[in-house]
């Protein structure tokens, strides 16, 4: 399902806690998670994330 909606998904982790999976994909994965909510089983969230180079980009704009 998610490269046919473009996605190319890195890494599928399962976890503890809130969140029961967290996938790493690269992409807009909105279509994506709109595809996978509308089978109504499931809840998902979107969320952006930095890897260190970013963060230390990020951190050093700080005032």
């Amino acid at each position: 399902m998610a490269s046919k909606s473009g996605v190319k998904a890195h890494t599928l982790l399962c976890t503890h806690g809130k969140h029961d999976v967290v996938a790493i994909a690269e992409a807009d994965a909105t279509a994506l998670s709109l595809s996978i909510a509308s089978m109504g089983n499931i809840r998902t969230e979107t969320l952006r994330a930095f890897d260190t180079t970013d963060m230390t980009k990020i951190l050093a704009k700080m005032v």
